[in-house]
């Protein structure tokens, strides 16, 4: 079917905007001549082409010049005055226009014009200060801020805080949800340390589903600081949801901050207790293993208690501790007896294990479940704390028999390994089911384990689920 000339016309004049945006912002060369005043479309039409034509050309040339440093590009301060436009339509309109006819567009209709939205976003590298601005402006449509707040959704902007600013303030209390998940969102995507503060903010302040993601956001932008962010705000809040919420999200992998945040949560409200005491099983550290005896010892709330037992236990399906001692699920298929992460992708992921008696490691044999060949890194925990590579690189993805990973002894004695997973590489659950160490005197099971995350603690509002529901949801997660 021949689509009509004035259409085929919108469409190139979109990507001409696209195009011009790009050499902009590289070159600072002039444009093609303005478009002649042509009545016919045909003519148009051929004009048009004849634009993308030479812009192609010239980004071809850069494509194949040396690679050379680019400044950032800066805006003129922006304002909605009437400005005067060529009489050839949006492609030669420039980028302030087409962001000022777009902000005029929300006059006509809520959601605003998609063809100028789509052109914004074409310019948006020359237009970052004025739409950040917008963004940050309480009084502007919330469509508007919305759409904004996900075209800054760019690494390159990290050091901009004129745009995380803007996009905290967009996720801030008394902006609508909608609004608020779309800017944490487009925090994440630029994944700038200068937003902690700001995401502390939006977690505390809101009370609704966005503070969720913007804890997530917070720890994974925090890394090996996250649980002295959590800490920071555990001490600040009286809020008993915002403090279950915190201890869900506490790090195995740190025990210092989260020894704190757990002796204070002891001492709480029963809900808050009922939260760390399941918050302890993500833990294989000995003076936390003591706090939890002497809290057992003062702990009077049967459930509490409970907890605690079942956290020493640590035996929910896919649960962390199903990776301790030796293989007992079928390697070939899902498995509630090995532990699984939350979700089937989700990026980096690690299992953290810990063995009877520290030894000098020349190896370990992984016994992978389900989708196989997710591995990526080893890393022991020395003496004094810290952490030491000891492999890195990928395995083969068919499976079936133990991934056998092997270096240099170690200089220190080890008893703790944390090995790391890119659940990205493979389709499917990357489940691991046993982990033995190597040594002089032979292997070694593990004896206590924690993760990063577990479908354990999958269910309705972070609520353990029986192993029935876990099972559906499992399914259903696999059919999306």
């Amino acid at each position: 079917m021949n689509s009509p000339p004035l259409v085929v016309a919108c469409t190139l004049s979109l990507l001409l905007s696209g195009a011009t945006a790009f050499w902009l912002w590289h070159s600072g060369e002039a444009l093609p001549a303005p478009a002649p005043d042509l009545g016919e479309s045909a003519a148009e039409l051929a004009w048009l082409r004849a634009q993308v034509a030479e812009l192609q050309r010239r980004v071809d040339a850069l494509a194949a010049a040396p690679v050379q440093a680019v400044p950032m590009v800066r805006s003129d301060a922006f304002a909605l005055e009437p400005r005067t436009t060529p009489a050839n339509g949006p492609a030669a309109e420039d980028a302030h226009s087409l962001l000022d006819r777009y902000v005029r567009s929300f006059a006509e209709t809520p959601q605003g014009s998609e063809y100028y939205r789509l052109a914004v976003e074409a310019h948006v590298l020359l237009l970052v200060e004025p739409v950040a601005a917008l963004v940050f402006d309480g009084q502007r449509p919330v469509a508007m801020r919305q759409a904004l707040a996900a075209m800054l959704a760019r690494p390159l902007f990290a050091e901009r805080m004129d745009v995380i600013d803007a996009l905290v303030m967009a996720a801030l209390p008394p902006g609508p949800l909608e609004l608020a998940e779309v800017a944490v969102a487009s925090l994440a995507r630029i994944a700038s340390p200068r937003a902690l503060p700001g995401l502390e903010r939006v977690v505390l302040q809101r009370t609704d589903g966005a503070r969720a993601s913007a804890l997530r956001v917070l720890v994974e932008l925090a890394g090996a600081g996250a649980n002295a962010a959590i800490a920071r705000l555990f001490a600040v809040t009286s809020d008993d949801a915002l403090r279950q919420l915190l201890l869900r999200a506490l790090d195995g992998g740190e025990t210092l901050a989260a020894g704190e945040v757990l002796t204070g949560a002891s001492v709480g409200s029963q809900p808050v207790r009922l939260a760390a005491a399941k918050a302890t099983a993500g833990f294989d550290d000995p003076a936390i293993d003591a706090m939890v005896e002497r809290w057992r010892a003062r702990e009077t709330d049967p459930a509490v208690l409970a907890a605690l037992g079942a956290a020493a236990a640590g035996a929910a399906s896919w649960s962390a501790a199903k990776a301790t001692g030796a293989p007992d699920a079928d390697p070939q298929r899902d498995d509630p007896n090995a532990w699984a992460p939350r979700s089937p992708e989700m990026g980096r992921q690690w299992l953290q294990v810990s063995f009877p008696t520290a030894v000098q490691a020349h190896g370990v044999r992984v016994f992978e479940v389900n989708a196989h060949g997710a591995l990526v890194e080893v890393l022991g925990k020395g003496p004094e704390g810290g952490w030491i590579t000891l492999w890195r690189g990928t395995t083969a993805v068919p499976g079936g028999s133990p991934r056998v990973l092997t270096w240099s002894p170690t200089a220190v004695p080890i008893k703790t390994l944390r090995l790391v997973l890119d659940t990205d590489r493979t389709q499917g659950w990357n489940e691991i089911d046993a982990v033995e160490l190597l040594g002089p005197g032979g292997g070694q099971w593990a004896s206590r384990a924690t993760a990063s995350s577990t479908f354990a603690s999958q269910g309705s509002n972070g609520i353990e689920a029986d192993a029935g529901m876990q099972l559906q949801y499992r399914k259903a997660a696999l059919r999306r």
